[in-house]
């Protein structure tokens, strides 16, 4: 009787340790995911700038190259 409360008792202490150990884990993983969310994001609207800048100067260089034709 008494190993079977040392067993009990025993597994009780595992079975809490990996469950938060689990959940430190898994609030680590969630911020890692929720940054790197951020960050795609970031570099999206990074990228979508410089093609606007990229198309605006080459709008105004062709437009600037055309009216020299003319």
């Amino acid at each position: 009787m008494k190993s079977a409360f040392f067993f009990a008792l025993t597994f009780l202490f595992h079975f809490c340790f990996f469950i938060s150990f689990l959940g430190s884990r898994m609030g680590v993983l969630y911020r890692f995911v929720i940054n790197f969310g951020y960050l795609y994001k970031d570099l999206g609207y990074a990228i979508a700038k410089v093609k606007k800048t990229v198309f605006s100067v080459w709008l105004c260089a062709w437009l600037s190259l055309s009216l020299n034709d003319v």
